[in-house]
């Protein structure tokens, strides 16, 4: 008999989509614990963060029956219960001899619909308490012991936009073997391409909007594969009154790599008299100097 058809992760996300309230939060919960775990230690986070999240509901906001749905889990065996029928679902999945964890393919879905249901702080502030990173001796430095604590940690500090605890996470773990193969864009552009969603990205930061427009084009120049989702974004973020000088050169290049030549140039040409261009000076003459080039304009090149 042929192995059984694996699911696309469309759908994987209708199936989630199908979900009680309460069973989307277990899918999250599992999304921040990012690595298999035990069913005692899940729970242990489910409890932590059921509390707390009930505890900072305004009253009205939630039905009673949404709230029970909730408490019930609290009970150990019906939460083991609840974790096996997702499995079964194929929303959470377990491979012999480790625990339970959320399907590769529904880890950013679920954790976007965390952090706009207002479940994900009170989540990873129970992953962090119930399951801490060992820390060096007599230090505030992470001691992490493989790249899963580690993607556990950064996603949390991703979706959190937490710039100065990234840059940190990044610093302790500078010595480890593995690093280098999780730079901070390649991971940024692997959370939010994974589906890529525009209306997500409309609710980032816009140092992390900016950012994250970096890294999914970046690799799309790189792999040579279409980026048109975020290409649009850029363009409507370029046509905003207030626009940063990062979208605009962002903007420019894109227009040039895509053969936008004279409409790249005029991009340029019309932010040569902006304050802010000098930290990004140096972008912005490559820019205009490859143009020149393009245009066989070899004396205002050099």
């Amino acid at each position: 008999m042929p192995p059984a058809k694996a699911p696309t992760q469309q759908e994987l996300q209708q199936a989630y989509q199908r979900l009680t309230d309460a069973q989307k939060a277990v899918v999250q919960l599992f999304a921040l614990l990012y690595r298999p775990t035990t069913r005692e230690q899940a729970h242990s986070c489910w409890s932590q963060s059921t509390i707390s999240y009930l505890a900072e509901q305004p009253a009205g906001a939630l039905t009673e029956q949404a709230i029970q749905d909730r408490l019930k889990l609290l009970d150990p065996k019906l939460f083991s219960q609840i974790v096996t029928r997702l499995i079964k679902q194929g929303v959470l999945t377990q491979e012999r001899n480790q625990g339970p964890c959320c399907h590769d393919q529904l880890l950013e879905i679920a954790t976007r619909d965390a952090v706009l249901t207002g479940t994900f702080e009170p989540m990873a502030a129970a992953v962090e308490k119930a399951l801490p990173i060992p820390k060096y001796y007599q230090s505030s430095h992470y001691k992490f012991r493989n790249p899963a604590e580690f993607m556990r940690s950064l996603r949390i500090a991703i979706y959190r936009e937490d710039s100065i605890t990234i840059d940190n996470i990044y610093e302790d773990a500078s010595q480890t073997y593995w690093l280098s193969d999780l730079p901070f864009f390649d991971v940024l552009q692997g959370i939010l391409t994974d589906p890529f969603d525009s209306d997500w990205m409309d609710t980032l930061s816009d140092p992390f909007f900016e950012m994250g427009l970096t890294a999914i084009l970046g690799h799309s120049v790189e792999q040579c594969i279409p980026a048109q989702g975020a290409f649009d974004l850029l363009q409507d973020a370029y046509e905003e009154e207030t626009v940063s000088v990062e979208i605009i050169l962002l903007y420019a290049e894109q227009l040039w790599l895509q053969g936008f030549i004279s409409e790249a140039h005029q991009v340029l040409i019309d932010i040569k008299d902006n304050d802010e261009l000098d930290d990004s000076a140096h972008q912005y003459y490559a820019l205009l100097g490859a143009i020149y080039f393009l245009q066989g304009d070899t004396r205002e090149d050099i």
